[in-house]
C-alpha cells in the first residue's frame, strides 16, 4: 500500500508556520466553508444592527421635527390672531419666516409661509342651491382657465364633481361625483380628466376653504377675473391702483374705470379688502429628513383662536 504523498504547504500566519498532511487538507475545506458562513452571518446581522440602529435615529429625528412643526403652527395661529387679524386691510398674498437663526442649531432648517386663501377663487362656489349662481361661478372659472391657458372643460369635469344635481355638463362625469363640497383641494386629484400637472398648475388659484370672498388688495389677474362684469382692463386698472396705494376700504372699488354702479352693487359679497383664511405651509428639516405641515385656519371664528379647517402632515 503506497504511503500518502506528504505535501507541506508553508505560509506566514502571525509567528507561526503552517503545514498538514493533504489528507487533513480535505478536513479542512468544509472548516473554511463554515467559517465563511459564520462571517457572512456576523456581517449581515451587523449591517442589520446598523440599518435598525439608523432607522432608529432617522424616526427620532422625524419625531422631533414633528414636535418643532407643531410648535411653529402654534407661532403661525399666534401671528395670524394677534396681529393679522387686526389690521383693517391686507396687501401680502404671503408672509414667508426663516426661522433657522432663531433655533441656535447649525443643521436644523425651519420656514414657515402664511397664504392668502381669499386672494384664490373658491371652487366650492359650484355647490348652491342657486342655478344661477352656479353658472355665474362657472363663467367666472372658465375666464380664469383661459388666463392660464388651460382647457376651459376641466371647469365642467370640476362643476359636475362639486354641484348637488346628478345632471352632466361634461359626458361621464357625473358618474361616481361626489356632489358635495371639496375638503383639500387635493381632491381635484380624484376628478377623471385632472392630471397631476393640471393640479399643479390651477393650485395656486384655487381654494375651498373661503367664504367665497375675495380680497381685491391680494388676488392676482387670473383671479380677480371670476369677479363677474370685471374685464381684463378693469382688473390691470385694479392692480395699477393698489400698486400705489391698497383699496383701504370695500368703497374705494368705485374708484376704478369700468365698475359701474350696478357691477358695484352685484360684488358687494363676493369681494374684501381683508384676509380672513391664510394656509400654513412649515417645513423643517435636519440631517437631510425632511418634515411637512400644511393646514389652513379662519382667522374670523367664533372663539378666542383661529378655527383649524384643514391639517396634513408627511
Amino acid at each position: 500500500m503506497e504511503k500518502l504523498a506528504k505535501i507541506t504547504i508553508s505560509g506566514e500566519f502571525g509567528m507561526n508556520k503552517i503545514s498538514f498532511n493533504k489528507s487533513k487538507g480535505f478536513i479542512l475545506i468544509p472548516v473554511l466553508l463554515i467559517f465563511t458562513v459564520i462571517i457572512t452571518m456576523i456581517t449581515e446581522f451587523s449591517y442589520g444592527v446598523f440599518v435598525d440602529i439608523q432607522s432608529l435615529k432617522n424616526f427620532a429625528i422625524s419625531q422631533r421635527l414633528s414636535v418643532i412643526g407643531s410648535s411653529c403652527l402654534e407661532f403661525s395661529i399666534e401671528y395670524i390672531n394677534s396681529y393679522l387679524k387686526g389690521l383693517q386691510y391686507n396687501t401680502q398674498r404671503e408672509y414667508t419666516f426663516d426661522l433657522s437663526p432663531f433655533t441656535g442649531e447649525e443643521n436644523l432648517g425651519i420656514t414657515v409661509t402664511l397664504i392668502d386663501e381669499n386672494s384664490k377663487f373658491n371652487l366650492n362656489s359650484f355647490y348652491t342651491i342657486s342655478e344661477q349662481d352656479k353658472l355665474r361661478a362657472l363663467e367666472g372659472f372658465k375666464r380664469l382657465l383661459r388666463k392660464i391657458n388651460m382647457d376651459e372643460q376641466i371647469a365642467l369635469r370640476i362643476m359636475d364633481w362639486i354641484d348637488r344635481d346628478t345632471e352632466e355638463a361634461y359626458p361621464g362625469y357625473e358618474k361616481d361625483a361626489k356632489n358635495k363640497k371639496l375638503y383639500s383641494i387635493e381632491e381635484l386629484l380624484q376628478i377623471p380628466g385632472i392630471s397631476e400637472t393640471d393640479f399643479e398648475r390651477l393650485s395656486p388659484y384655487v381654494t375651498c376653504y373661503t367664504d367665497g370672498r375675495i380680497n381685491i388688495n391680494t388676488a392676482p389677474a387670473e383671479v380677480l377675473i371670476t369677479l363677474d362684469g370685471l374685464s381684463d382692463s378693469t382688473v390691470d386698472a385694479i392692480i395699477a391702483y393698489r400698486e400705489k396705494r391698497p383699496f383701504e376700504t370695500k368703497a374705494g372699488l368705485r374708484d376704478i374705470p369700468g365698475v359701474t354702479d350696478s357691477v358695484y352693487q352685484s360684488l358687494q359679497n363676493r369681494y374684501d379688502i381683508k384676509t380672513y383664511v391664510y394656509g400654513i405651509s412649515i417645513k423643517a428639516e435636519s440631517s437631510g429628513i425632511k418634515r411637512f405641515i400644511y393646514s389652513v385656519v379662519d382667522s374670523m371664528s367664533s372663539g378666542d383662536a383661529p378655527a383649524l379647517k384643514y391639517y396634513r402632515e408627511e
